[in-house]
């Protein structure tokens, strides 16, 4: 059941996007400063709303964006950008 809270936050959300970019989500498994349930609850948000999103989760990595994740992420935009 949909509560009178979450109704009122997709009307909102509804009325406001005009647009939905491609997304990619990293996340380190060892972060402490955003959790894994937060990185779970932003996926399950976006496609929810049918957004495009890839997602990755580093091992043994904390709160920064490794190597592996500065190569994943300009494939990503170079991909991205092809398609416009």
């Amino acid at each position: 059941m949909v509560t009178l809270e979450e109704l009122l936050a997709q009307i909102i959300y509804q009325k406001n996007i005009i647009s939905k970019p491609n997304i990619i989500l990293m996340h380190g498994d060892l972060d402490q400063v955003v959790t894994i349930e937060s990185f779970l609850e932003a996926k399950e948000f976006f496609g929810r709303h049918d957004y495009e999103i890839e997602t990755k989760i580093f091992k043994n990595c904390e709160h920064r964006i490794p190597t592996e994740g500065s190569s994943l992420g300009l494939q990503f935009i170079k991909k991205h950008l092809k398609q416009k």
